[in-house]
Order: C-alpha cells, then structure tokens, then sequence
C-alpha cells in the first residue's frame, strides 16, 4: 500500500502572503472560540507582528511611491527623464553637453585635459581606412 505524504507550503518568499497567512490563522482561531485549539496568547503574539509587519509594509509602498517620484524629479532636472536629451534646454545634460562642446575647440590636441573639470576622456586610434578589397565574382 503507497504511502501518504503531506506537504503544507509556507509563504516565505512574500512577505504580503504571510501576513495574509497570519490573519486568516487569527481570524480562523477567533472564530472556533472556546473550541480553539491553538495557544491564545501565541496567536494573539503573532496576531500583532502581523499587523506591524503590514502597517510596515504600507509605509513602506508610500515611501517607495514617494522615492520613484523624488528619483523622476531628479532624473527631469538632470537631463535624464524618458523623453529627454542633450537638446533639452535647462536641464544639466544640456549644460555639460555646451560646456564640452565650448571646451573641445580651446584644447584641441590635448582633449584629455577636459579630464580636469571631471569629464571621462578615452584616448585612442582608429586605422586609416584603405581601399576596399574587390569581391571575387
């Protein structure tokens, strides 16, 4: 005869299915009332995590709501927003995009010295181009 096996899923990877766990629990063991069978005050223990840890949550939504609006705020006054770009006029990128493009023609031939206000210069050669090869037909 096969043997029964049981698995009873924990939701440990998320955070909001706990909780929900953990209310219904409460909820179940407060209906069955005297007839209970699980530890009250335990229930009652885990109860009040439960609604910390989702108070926390929701605060945690809100500041997170809050931080993508701060971090898009930021990003439009940058230059950086979707939508935007080194023609954007009033925005930092426009700004360092000019600044470069004024730099560049005073130090012609030594470029890297834009390096000095912070800018990333990457130095190299390209190969001349020669003649291309005929395709054999």
């Amino acid at each position: 005869m096969a043997r029964k096996t049981i698995r009873i899923e924990l939701p440990t990877g998320s955070p909001d299915d706990m909780v929900i766990l953990a209310e219904d629990i409460f909820a179940h063991h407060t209906e069955l009332g005297s007839a209970a069978e699980l530890d009250p005050a335990r229930v009652a223990e885990m109860a009040a995590k439960a609604a910390a840890a989702k108070d926390k949550r929701k605060r945690a939504a809100d500041f997170a709501a809050k931080a993508e609006t701060l971090n898009l705020e930021a990003a439009t006054l940058l230059g950086l927003a979707p939508g935007q770009d080194s023609q954007s006029e009033g925005t930092v990128l426009f700004q360092v995009s000019l600044f470069r493009d004024t730099l560049l023609p005073l130090h012609r031939g030594s470029e890297q010295a834009l390096g000095e206000y912070g800018y990333d210069i990457t130095l190299g050669t390209a190969k001349t181009p020669g003649p291309r090869a005929k395709k054999a037909t």
